[in-house]
């Protein structure tokens, strides 16, 4: 059987961050793909069709909450996995960004890329990453 590896896609604004994520995604083995605003995320998960969304809340063009109800985590795409982070932990975000579909949400300040890394490998974890031979 043919490994597949697991796409994740970045979403945030600032490209320090962003790149940051990236770069320690791909070490980890990871196909990682990146963009700088909500409106641009919503066109490049439609398109790569990802394993696992790393989205910030709080962006130019389209914020996480409106990615999270265009992208229809809870309908259209439930097999996709939401990283939710924020600078903001009030339990209105937090409820309403796992109500939208993320499955965590983690607080920005104190996240690590080696958190947000391990965070993407629980996600993963136990979920069937091959295929059949083409």
């Amino acid at each position: 059987m043919e490994e597949k590896v697991p796409r994740v896609l970045i979403i945030e604004d600032d490209s320090h961050l962003r790149l940051t994520y990236v770069s320690n995604l791909k070490q980890g083995g990871y196909e990682v793909y990146e963009a700088p605003d909500g409106e641009t995320g919503l066109t490049m998960a439609e398109q790569l069709q990802p394993d696992i969304i790393v989205l910030d809340l709080m962006m130019p063009k389209m914020n996480g909450f409106d990615f999270l109800e265009k992208y229809d985590v809870n309908g259209k795409h439930p097999d996709v996995s939401v990283v939710v982070y924020s600078q903001s932990m009030l339990t209105e975000m937090i409820d309403r960004a796992i109500a939208l579909g993320a499955k965590k949400y983690l607080e920005k300040s104190f996240k690590t890329p080696e958190v947000m890394k391990q965070t993407v490998e629980e996600l993963l974890h136990g979920k069937d990453f091959s295929r059949a031979p083409s």
